[in-house]
């Protein structure tokens, strides 16, 4: 599987904000991840970061085997594509109408915040 780290990068050989992680499920709470060392490591599913605490670390966002991410927003499965659509919706670059189109979604201002919370959506730090 791939996991997409966002939230503040620590380490030298840790996680890097916004990069794409090799990773497998290690138990109900850990993720075993190839991190920027290359070495395989465990981290916390709910909130990936240090053991010393030097860092608040982060979030993580899977990125299905097909490529395909889980989007709060419509509630299903999505390409890339269809992410960065909605994520322009949200920042009000496009119309919403795109989105009743493609997903007979009507948009509102709570599927806008949904979607800027999104680990997916690319104004998290």
């Amino acid at each position: 599987m791939k996991l997409l780290y966002r939230g503040e990068s620590f380490g030298v050989d840790s996680l890097t904000n916004g990069k794409i992680y090799e990773a497998e499920i290690e138990d109900e709470d850990y993720y075993r991840v190839v991190d920027d060392s290359v070495e395989d490591y465990l981290y916390s599913k709910i909130n990936p970061a240090p053991l010393d605490e030097s860092s608040t670390g982060g979030r993580w966002g899977i990125i299905s085997d097909d490529g395909t991410v889980f989007c709060p927003v419509i509630k299903r499965q999505i390409d890339g594509g269809d992410c960065f659509i909605i994520c322009d919706i949200a920042d009000e670059m496009i119309k919403p109408i795109l989105l009743f189109e493609e997903f007979s979604v009507a948009w509102d201002e709570d599927m806008r915040q949904v979607c800027k919370q999104c680990v997916f959506h690319d104004d998290l730090p």
